[in-house]
């Protein structure tokens, strides 16, 4: 998948405290550049299917024209499918699409599908493991992660999703820290590792994570 850079963290991770750590910190996902080409960055315009309202779409005819550019793109798209199936670069732009408009089940279908074409894209398994801790599924997530990188070892944004989701969702100390560790050593200049860093230090000193007493 073509990816203009990866972030799942602190907005609304980090994929409300991990949604909310999912944008603050951009540590979620990457979007393909197809996505949107001719709108500008993905996460500026997404919309559900049906015609839902496209994220930080304005209000009136501005908001309509782009409604109608998503609505079109997304029959474009599934036009694509109905000719081909298979259609890689369609499959993971409508997974995209339906994630950033919050619809999860969604894109977690469509992802499903683009590794059933490339079963080892690590950018897509990523996404999909954010498409399942959005659904309440954190641990399955994780599985995804790991899955990428059994086959992409420097992946360093599985890493840093596997620290998100085991810190702020299953209160895995341990885990986020050693993921964190090599995320950073694959990434150094990433944006607010140094918030990270000092959460979890801040959790180690409680001696709980979320969900502990």
């Amino acid at each position: 998948m073509n990816k203009d850079q990866a972030v799942f963290l602190l907005s609304g991770i980090l994929f409300g405290l991990v949604c909310g750590y999912i944008a603050a910190f951009q540590i979620h996902r990457p979007s393909p550049a197809a996505a949107f080409s001719s709108m500008g960055p993905t996460h500026d315009a997404a919309a559900p299917a049906g015609g839902g309202a496209a994220t930080g779409a304005a209000p009136g005819p501005q908001g309509e024209v782009l409604m109608e550019q998503v609505r079109g793109r997304i029959a474009d798209l599934r036009g694509r499918l109905e000719a081909n199936p298979r259609d890689l670069e369609a499959l993971i732009s409508l997974g995209n699409m339906y994630s950033d408009a919050g619809k999860f089940d969604e894109s977690i279908q469509y992802y499903s599908r683009a590794l059933e074409v490339n079963p080892d894209n690590p950018d897509v398994l990523s996404d999909l493991g954010v498409g399942y801790r959005n659904s309440g599924d954190p641990k399955r997530a994780i599985e995804m992660f790991r899955k990428a990188l059994q086959a992409h070892p420097d992946h360093w944004q599985s890493w840093l999703n596997i620290s998100i989701v085991a810190m702020f969702d299953l209160g895995d100390l341990a885990q986020a820290q050693d993921a964190l560790s090599r995320a950073e050593a694959l990434q150094p200049d990433l944006p607010n590792l140094k918030a990270l860093r000092d959460h979890l230090q801040h959790l180690r000193q409680e001696g709980s994570g979320p969900g502990k007493s």
